[in-house]
Formats: structure tokens, sequence, C-alpha cells
């Protein structure tokens, strides 16, 4: 059996920053105004966009129409340089994608991605530290996670798993070759 890697989805393979900001400036732009959205969101967790839009708009299909075609083209939200990570990875790994939200809304934002093929299996969660699941994976052939939630992070050693934290924000090809050093001098 080949030792697994575990992988957050948002903000660390895809730019879930950029989907937010289209989204509120959709909600906004339908006619939504911003306490509403605020509370919406608020009260539906993990985001379902099903459920936020029912709430916010629940007599008008546009939205929901525009919503679903922020998905359309593939890779879209794909930081630089995720693919070469992932195919290096591997080369020598099993890939696990161990993501927390709405399993829907996950599979429509992966399916998006097109990086659904450089996993042998996708984990969606609704814990947000992912505690339940990376006990169950560690026993499963797990040796490390990246991921770019600091309870995540924190957590995973506590299961004697190592973990790499992902930071938000753009990345490019040469953040993701230090994150697979960093990760080789881990797990070597």
């Amino acid at each position: 059996m080949r030792p697994v890697i575990l992988i957050d989805f948002d903000e660390t393979l895809i730019d879930t920053t950029e989907i937010k900001r289209r989204t509120l400036d959709l909600f906004l732009g339908s006619g939504a105004k911003l306490p509403a959205i605020k509370h919406a969101l608020l009260v539906i967790r993990p985001f379902a966009p099903e459920k936020v839009l029912h709430l916010l708009f629940p007599e008008d299909e546009r939205p929901k129409r525009k919503f679903f075609s922020l998905f359309k083209r593939l890779g879209e939200y794909n930081y630089a340089g995720v693919e070469l990570l992932l195919r290096r990875l591997q080369e020598s790994h099993d890939l696990i994608l161990l993501t927390y939200g709405d399993p829907r809304f996950q599979r429509l934002k992966i399916r998006q991605s097109g990086l659904r093929p450089f996993f042998k299996k996708v984990v969606v969660t609704k814990d947000p530290a992912k505690v339940e699941a990376i006990v169950k994976l560690k026993k499963k052939g797990a040796v490390a996670i990246l991921d770019d939630a600091e309870e995540v992070c924190k957590a995973a050693p506590k299961c004697n798993l190592p973990a790499i934290r992902i930071r938000r924000g753009r990345k490019d090809s040469r953040y993701f070759a230090g994150v697979l050093r960093r990760l080789n001098r881990i797990v070597s």
C-alpha cells in the first residue's frame, strides 16, 4: 500500500476568495441587500448555494442560473502550479481530497476544477476541523496533510499526522515547489 497524502481543496488548490467575491457581486447585483446576505450566510453553515439562493430569492430563478454559470469554465479558479504539485505527489503517494463543506457544492467545485482524476478518493466533511475524518484516514495510511485552515493544522498533529499549512491567497508554481520540498522532508 502506498502512503497517503490528505489535501484540502478550498484556498489550498482553488481560489475560493475569488468565488466568494463573485458570489457577493452576483447577490448584490440581483437585488439582495447586504444585511440579508450576511444573515443567510450566518444561518446556513456550511455554505449551501441552493439554500442561500432560495432564502435570498425565493421567487426568482435567475440568480440561481447566474450563480451556477460561475462554474462553467474548467479550472478557472485553480491556483497556478497546482496540477504540477498533484502530478509530482501522485508519483509516489495516493492522494485523498479531504474538504469541508456542503457535499453537493464541493462536488460541483471539484468537477469544475478538473482536478478530480488526481485523487484516489474524495471525502467531504461538515466538521471544519476534520478531526474524525483525519483519524479514520490516518488508519488507512495517511502520512501528512496539506491544509490552509489553522484549526486543521493544529488538530492533525494531535492525531499523529504531520501538517503543512498552506498560505491563503494567490500562489504559483514556485510556492507549490516549496510545499513539495517541505513535504518530502516530512515524509522521507
